[in-house]
């Protein structure tokens, strides 16, 4: 099972992303350890907030009972990057 969450759910706000990823690993691996069912959690997390509320550092990382299984990063330097889909 498979459970995602939106991306930008979590933000560091001014700080880099990678500044979280230990605390969200432990935090998912605890909570996962209680089950016995194979689950793989999704978050997206947001950071280095610029004075314009711009995330400048992203990443979407998935974290089952072992730790992170894998994680991608985004680092954008200005606004006129981001691409609105």
């Amino acid at each position: 099972m498979v459970l995602f969450y939106s991306p930008g759910m979590f933000s560091t706000d001014k700080k880099e992303t990678k500044t979280y990823y230990n605390e969200v690993e432990e935090t998912v691996k605890d909570i996962l350890s209680k089950t016995k069912r194979s689950i793989v959690v999704c978050v997206g997390i947001d950071g280095s907030v610029d004075e314009e509320c711009y995330s400048n550092d992203q990443i979407g990382i998935a974290v089952g009972k072992n730790g992170i299984e894998i994680s991608s990063t985004q680092q954008v330097d200005s606004p006129e990057k981001w691409i609105n889909i």
